[in-house]
């Protein structure tokens, strides 16, 4: 597959493999603005576009090699949008915007992602998207999952097992909200969040951009040994790194404001598992997040 032309962002992201870190993540946005990440393992475009150009861009990013391509149509802003369509990048008949029904919205997020070395057989790209689409229903929010667990009778291989994950962790400590609404966000003001059940210890402002975690907000403890500890785990180390967080073992907190595209995220990360931001960020009133947009 050919690595798409345009500027490189200066983003020094740390994703992680099975056993050790790696500095080898570049951010791409090209002149249609989809970014595209790499790993070793393997190549992560996300867009915002045009149904009508997603479905060039999802068939254009396929040409070489079988993909994993996931559009996503939300136009009420909520964590678990309606549908999820998921293309057959190896059959020719197969048309994107067919999968559309005539009540779609215009504007769609689309995830390709897509083997950086060698290829995927059709039925593990098929499984691949089926599991994440699976595993983002059961999160109720959309999100690149973490080592897949395939249903009863199908399995993936060990080499492909480990690239979804490396896809998944470049996904998300690139802080790319996969599934979160693409349509501009608006707010008639901007209210100051607490987490449910944490109003003494965190802050945030929400805005059109995303969450603004102010300073002074203090961590959570890790979950023991809970599905995504680990790569939590690491997202604090990379602000650790930044200077966003200051402290030692269980004495984290955010030392400067820092801004989260994801509202789950940014929960997740200051709870120390997994956490619907959408839910759990109330105002002072007690209303969530979900219902000030």
């Amino acid at each position: 597959m050919t690595q798409p032309e345009g500027p490189t962002t200066g983003h020094p992201l740390t994703t992680w493999g099975a056993d050790h870190l790696e500095h080898t993540v570049t951010i791409r946005t090209d002149a249609h603005d989809a970014r595209h990440m790499r790993t070793s393992a393997g190549h992560v475009s996300v867009v915002d576009a045009h149904r009508i150009a997603a479905a060039r861009l999802a068939r254009s990013n396929a040409l070489d090699a079988c993909a994993v391509c996931l559009v996503v149509n939300d136009t009420a802003g909520v964590v678990l949008p309606a549908q999820v369509h998921i293309l057959s990048t190896t059959d020719p008949t197969s048309s994107l915007l067919a999968s559309h029904d005539a009540g779609s919205p215009d504007w769609a997020r689309v995830l390709v992602a897509s083997p950086l070395r060698g290829t995927w057989a059709a039925h593990e790209a098929q499984l691949m998207a089926t599991e994440i689409a699976e595993r983002a229903a059961r999160a109720s929010r959309l999100r690149i999952s973490g080592s897949p667990s395939p249903p009863p009778g199908l399995s993936l291989s060990t080499r492909h097992a480990s690239e979804l994950h490396d896809i998944a962790a470049l996904t998300e400590a690139a802080g790319l909200p996969l599934l979160s609404s693409p349509a501009q966000r608006e707010l008639t003001h901007t209210p100051l969040l607490h987490l449910c059940d944490l109003p003494d210890t965190t802050q945030a402002t929400a805005s059109p951009q995303g969450i603004l975690i102010h300073a002074g907000t203090v961590l959570e403890d890790l979950e023991p040994n809970g599905t995504h500890t680990v790569e939590i785990g690491y997202r604090r180390i990379a602000l650790l790194q930044m200077g966003v967080l200051q402290g030692t073992g269980r004495e984290l907190e955010f030392v400067r404001d820092h801004l989260f595209e994801d509202p789950s995220s940014a929960a997740a990360l200051i709870r120390g598992r997994p956490t619907n931001g959408w839910a759990s960020w109330l105002d002072c009133a007690g209303r969530a997040l979900r219902e000030l947009i």
